[in-house]
């Protein structure tokens, strides 16, 4: 196996010494005809020259045809629904990017001067399932514990609804 030679430092190029040009090869114009004349500097045009248009030249180049009515609606109609769609669009992003943004975690305020709404507490529940709740039980005579309390096999609250004493025989009073 060779030994590894120590790296020795680089050395940058060094540029070509200059070679002494001749006169043919530095003039690259040696083809043209010899002119000895300086060419003349280009004249600027006067400065306190001015160009003053007629009044009929200025209509002409000035001029611009007036809009009609129809141009004109056309044109205020466009101008509404450019906005009309800005500020729509406007609306929507600002409804679906911030305000579920702020929602989030936010606390709610209770107001507190609200006044309790008072819950009838009374039970009024239909403890045999007759149809009728235990104030109406009472107000006809019949039974509260009871579906049918006089036994003829239709129930209280049927009874009740077709006119009939729960309680007993015959119709109810008016």
């Amino acid at each position: 196996m060779p030994q590894p030679q120590p790296m020795q430092p680089e050395q940058p190029p060094q540029p070509a010494p200059n070679a002494p040009a001749s006169e043919e090869e530095m003039d690259i114009f040696s083809d043209q005809p010899a002119n000895n004349q300086i060419p003349a500097a280009p004249q600027a045009p006067d400065s306190m020259q001015q160009t003053i248009l007629t009044p009929k030249e200025q209509e002409e180049l000035f001029k611009r045809e007036k809009l009609s009515t129809i141009q004109k609606v056309i044109l205020v109609i466009i101008a509404l629904v450019v906005i009309a769609g800005l500020v729509g669009g406007g609306i929507w992003l600002y409804l679906t990017l911030v305000s579920n943004d702020t929602n989030e975690g936010a606390a709610t305020e209770v107001n507190e001067n609200v006044v309790p709404v008072e819950v009838d507490t009374t039970v009024k529940a239909d403890a045999d399932g007759d149809g009728l709740n235990v104030e109406e039980e009472i107000k006809y005579g019949s039974d509260p514990e009871k579906a049918d309390t006089d036994g003829d096999g239709y129930t209280d609250g049927e009874e009740v609804k077709n006119g009939y004493n729960p309680a007993g025989e015959g119709k109810l009073k008016k």
